[in-house]
């Protein structure tokens, strides 16, 4: 191993053992990066491009950690990484699995941010790959407790969307922990709900929607795809979408349907082959629909896989994970890459598939309620015009109006997923209230109601994750809500997540009163969210906006106002009267912006 030293920067090579010497040999100062906060580092475990893994030990407790030291980065990408951090430490304190590694903290050292983590003896699996491909019984119970600890943080909301060998441990009496949930998905109160055109994961492990459709087709599907990727690996020593370049992989993960490991290793037996398959569909609907389903099948598939934890030999040092690559990748290409298309705009998505068991697939997600997976499917669907347009009728009616009637909300908030609505749609022209006005829908009012309906859709829906986030926003559980609103995102729910939890945020109410009782900092913190949202995709936005902004003291931006289409114009222009006649305390804004709404403002020159 090697390291720079802190002092000259210039490289020296360290034993095996990774003791740094007291005195740098080019420049005879001590060559460690000195103190961690309140550790001191004791030895090198582990090095790479990304930085350095240290073990270190608290100067007054004594206990020891691993510390991730970064390179040195721009002071103004500090901040960002210091939030990153925050949300790792926050996202593993709250999985209920021992097979979690836990962080302890974060800080800086000069220019260089550190994560401060639980210290695992072991060996990574990217390590253990390094002698070959695992026995076919141990492989499988590896990725059966690796999919353990993803279904408890998928439980609890939280999608990993980084698995890989590198970020899976095997201790030495043969024990599971999965580490770096560095960029794993879950709201939290600072950060946007979308990073528009960030590459998220590690290209040869991310699955065809995270590159086709950015990070908010993500669900607990899209870690079972890299679940059966690792299976894949472990039983045949190479992933299956490995490629020369970071655009070869990004390309065999779209295009390459996988040959079943046994063609690599006789010997995986047919039920096992058929797992991974599973496990790695294109689309997620064919895939096991969780992890914890996905374990329970491996372990069906091969019986010495249901046996505890089993030692494959002697760890071959203590190590915890090298510097997990994908956590400062994802914020380089961040800027670098295009943005992605959006969900389901892709024409490749459009193209039609066999009528038959994919009409009844897209029948049985309606009668499931899961209507945004309803949606997805019918656009390939090669099945008659008017047949699938009614059905999309139903899936954009309960998706939007369902929950927007459910939680109480205007019924012009449903005015979301605009470009989808035009698709199906185009004879209407524009955004129509007549989605918000059906008659039967099949989400029902009420926090008591609202979680019982999120029982009986799954786990990986956006439907659960919209239900969820509606009960805890109507029990007054404003941090349960906003944690729900996130995953709703990810698992299909777009910009209708955003606006739903923001209106629930500020206005659980039927009226604005409660605005006002919001403190200005919370306030200002909603806006921010709404505001970064696409006003096109999205107009029911630009209405809650301008309410916020109303609200907050700020200028109103009424010509964005009379740019929306009518029908929405008309629908909140109502709205906004009567809840004028309710609210004396803000029925002046309101009456500005119905005449705003109503086209009867001052254009300007």
């Amino acid at each position: 191993m090697q390291i720079r030293c802190a002092c000259c920067t210039k490289t020296l090579a360290l034993a095996d053992d990774g003791v740094v010497p007291a005195q740098c040999p080019h420049c005879a100062r001590p060559p460690g990066p000195g103190p961690l906060g309140a550790y001191e580092p004791l030895r090198l475990l582990a090095c790479g491009g990304m930085g350095e893994v240290w073990l270190a030990r608290h100067r007054d407790l004594g206990t020891e950690v691993a510390v991730k030291l970064l390179p040195a980065v721009p002071l103004d990408q500090i901040d960002g990484l210091r939030a990153r951090f925050a949300r790792e430490a926050r996202l593993t304190a709250r999985i209920p699995h021992p097979g979690a590694v836990k962080v302890h903290g974060f800080g800086e050292a000069g220019d260089r941010p550190f994560l401060v983590l639980e210290y695992i003896a072991g060996q990574t699996l990217r390590q253990r790959l390094q002698r070959g491909p695992l026995p076919i019984g141990e492989a499988a119970r590896i990725a059966a407790a690796t999919a353990d600890v993803l279904a408890a943080a998928h439980r609890c909301g939280v999608l990993h969307r980084d698995v890989k060998p590198d970020n899976v441990m095997l201790q030495p009496n043969g024990e599971v922990r999965v580490l770096d949930f560095g960029i794993a998905r879950a709201l939290h109160d600072d950060a946007p709900l979308t990073r528009t055109g960030e590459l998220v994961g590690t290209p040869e492990y991310m699955a065809p929607e995270q590159l086709v459709e950015g990070p908010e087709a993500t669900t607990a599907r899209t870690d079972v795809h890299a679940l059966g990727v690792l299976t894949c690996e472990l039983l045949t020593g190479r992933s299956p979408f490995h490629g020369a370049s970071v655009f070869q992989a990004l390309k065999l993960v779209e295009s390459l349907e996988p040959p079943p490991p046994s063609r690599t290793r006789p010997g995986v037996p047919p039920a096992l082959d058929a797992v991974v398959l599973q496990a790695m569909q294109k689309e997620p609907e064919r895939r096991h629909e969780s992890a914890a389903a996905f374990a329970a099948a491996l372990r069906n598939a091969v019986p010495s896989a249901k046996t505890g934890a089993a030692v494959d030999g002697p760890a071959t040092r203590h190590l915890l994970a090298p510097i997990g690559a994908a956590m400062l990748l994802a914020a380089v290409l961040w800027s670098t890459f295009p943005e992605p298309p959006a969900r389901n705009d892709d024409p490749r998505s459009a193209a039609p598939v066999n009528a038959g068991p994919q009409l009844a697939d897209l029948e049985r997600l309606l009668r499931d309620h899961e209507w945004q997976r309803a949606l997805a499917l019918a656009e390939r669907v090669d099945a008659p015009e008017h047949h699938r347009r009614d059905l999309a009728q139903a899936a954009f009616t309960n998706a939007y109006a369902g929950f927007v009637q459910a939680t109480g909300a205007p019924s012009w908030l449903a005015a979301c997923d605009e470009s989808r609505r035009q698709r199906w749609f185009p004879d209407q022209g524009e955004a129509q209230a007549s989605t918000t006005k059906a008659p039967t829908l099949a989400v029902p009012f009420g926090a008591t109601a609202l979680e019982a309906f999120a029982q009986r859709v799954p786990l990986a829906s956006a439907e659960h994750w919209l239900a969820e986030l509606g009960a805890n926003h109507l029990r007054g559980d404003r941090a349960a809500g906003a944690r729900a609103a996130e995953t709703a995102w990810l698992s299909g729910a777009g910009e209708f997540a955003v606006l739903l939890d923001a209106w629930l945020q500020v206005a659980p109410l039927p009226d604005t009163s409660a605005w006002r009782r919001l403190a200005p900092r919370e306030l200002e913190r909603v806006r921010r969210r709404v505001a970064g949202g696409d006003a096109k995709q999205a107009p029911a936005g630009v209405v809650l906006l301008a309410l916020l902004d109303g609200l907050h003291g700020l200028p109103v931006d009424t010509e964005s106002l009379t740019s929306l289409p009518a029908s929405l114009r008309a629908e909140a222009g109502a709205w906004c009267l009567a809840a004028a006649g309710r609210d004396p305390t803000t029925a002046s804004m309101l009456q500005n912006l119905a005449n705003a709404l109503n086209g009867e403002v001052r254009r300007g020159g």
